[in-house]
């Protein structure tokens, strides 16, 4: 992709943000039905690329991405400067990273009061507390 100065693609998700993170102008030609139907919709609102749902347009779209000294290219081109994130691997490490040091630090605040035990370990249990006091404190 690093060679290419337009990418003919189908609307795979990989394949798109791959050519996004190349800052690659792409000609979508198609989606498979399902997960990829709405991407060649989201590249064409956002500016990424341009869809092309049938091949015998190609040499048009690729005519008018190339008029006026390219406008529409560098057009593409600088919506995927704006749309990529470099630090995006950083991003998702440290918003989970955060999210598991809050898990735990909920779980250490976390007191379970009343403790399930067999019979006999029930009989050799010393109630340190009275009664009462754990109920108000589980309130």
């Amino acid at each position: 992709m690093l060679a290419a100065d337009i990418g003919i693609m189908r609307g795979s998700p990989n394949t798109m943000f791959e050519g996004v993170a190349t800052n690659l102008p792409m000609i979508i030609t198609g989606a498979l039905p399902g997960q990829e139907k709405d991407n060649p919709l989201f590249a064409e609102k956002h500016h990424l690329g341009v869809y092309c749902p049938d091949n015998e347009n190609l040499i048009t779209i690729i005519d008018e991405l190339l008029a006026n000294d390219g406008e529409k290219l560098k057009m593409i081109m600088e919506s995927q400067r704006n749309v990529f994130n470099p630090n995006a691997a950083q991003d998702i490490l440290d918003f989970v990273t955060s999210a598991e040091k809050a898990k735990l630090n909920s779980r250490k605040r976390r007191r379970t009061p009343f403790v399930l035990a067999t019979r006999k370990s029930f009989k050799n249990f010393k109630r340190r507390k009275p009664l009462r006091k754990l109920i108000q404190r589980v309130v």
